[in-house]
C-alpha cells in the first residue's frame, strides 16, 4: 500500500502526516480533538499546549487501561483453555 500525506489540525497545530493508515490517522486525530476540548471546558485557564499535552497524557492513560484489561481477559482465556483441554482429555 502506498503512503499518503495526511493533513490533521490537533490543538490548532496543522500535522501533516505521511501514512498508508488514512482513516485511523484522521479517527485518531478527531479523537484527540475532541479529549482536547474535555479538557477545555472543564479548566478555567485557556492553554492551548498544556490542554493538548493533558489530553494526550488522557489518551495514554486510557491506552494503558485497556492494555491491562486485555492482558487479565486473554490471561483468563489461557486458563479457561486449560480447563478445557483437561475436561477433554479426562
Amino acid at each position: 500500500m502506498d503512503s499518503k500525506k495526511v493533513d490533521v489540525t490537533i490543538g490548532g497545530v496543522l500535522c501533516s502526516i505521511k501514512t498508508d493508515e488514512e482513516e485511523a490517522v484522521l479517527k485518531a486525530a478527531e479523537l484527540l480533538e475532541e479529549r482536547i476540548e474535555e479538557i477545555r471546558k472543564s479548566s478555567s485557564v485557556i492553554n492551548t499546549q498544556r490542554n493538548t499535552a493533558l489530553a494526550g497524557l488522557s489518551v495514554m492513560m486510557d491506552n494503558i487501561k485497556l492494555n491491562d484489561e486485555r492482558n487479565k481477559l486473554s490471561e483468563l482465556v489461557d486458563r479457561l483453555t486449560e480447563k478445557l483441554d483437561k475436561i477433554d482429555t479426562a
